[in-house]
């Protein structure tokens, strides 16, 4: 056995506990993300605010983390003798010896299963604020219509609801 074989195991084993870390970093940022669509929804800025300093404050961690994957990434690709671009997860999932392959598969499936909860959250967040804005419009339009000129109740005792003008006159 050569000496870079010998060190597969072992830096094998780092990585597993590289990929944790990034997994419950990984899972702070959801449950924020969550919790800043719920307060951006609610309408809490202070709150919303804090969680974004708060993610702002994960960059550093995240990408901290990110070199140590990088460069145990390089020294697996050394010991295992090919290019660094060929070490994936999945191939470590099927190479490495078995208890250690099935750690790798695992945590590649449960990043996987973090990556589509935060795709699917950023949608509903996405789609959330977009119904916000357009049930906003709909009522800013109905309050102060721009197309409608300036007919308005007016100030002649007028109490008759004209449909499709507004509620308010915004001229000042």
């Amino acid at each position: 056995m050569t000496a870079a074989a010998a060190e597969i195991e072992p830096l094998a084993g780092q990585l597993v506990e590289a990929l944790d870390e990034t997994i419950a970093l990984q899972q702070e940022v959801v449950a924020q993300l969550g919790a800043l669509s719920d307060g951006m929804l609610s309408r809490d800025s202070a709150a919303a605010e804090r969680l974004m300093d708060g993610l702002g404050a994960m960059v550093p961690r995240l990408e901290a983390a990110a070199r140590r994957r990088a460069a145990l990434r390089s020294r697996l690709a050394l010991a295992i003798d090919c290019p660094v671009g060929d070490v994936t997860l999945a191939r470590l999932g099927r190479d490495l010896p078995p208890p250690l392959s099935g750690a790798v598969a695992a945590r590649q499936k449960h990043l996987r299963d973090l990556a589509e909860t935060v795709r699917a959250g950023h949608l509903r967040t996405a789609v959330r604020l977009s119904e916000v804005a357009r049930v906003n419009r709909t009522i800013l339009a109905g309050l102060l219509p721009g197309r409608h000129g300036d007919r308005t109740y007016r100030t002649d005792g007028r109490t008759q609801w004209l449909d499709g003008y507004g509620l308010l006159d915004a001229r000042s």
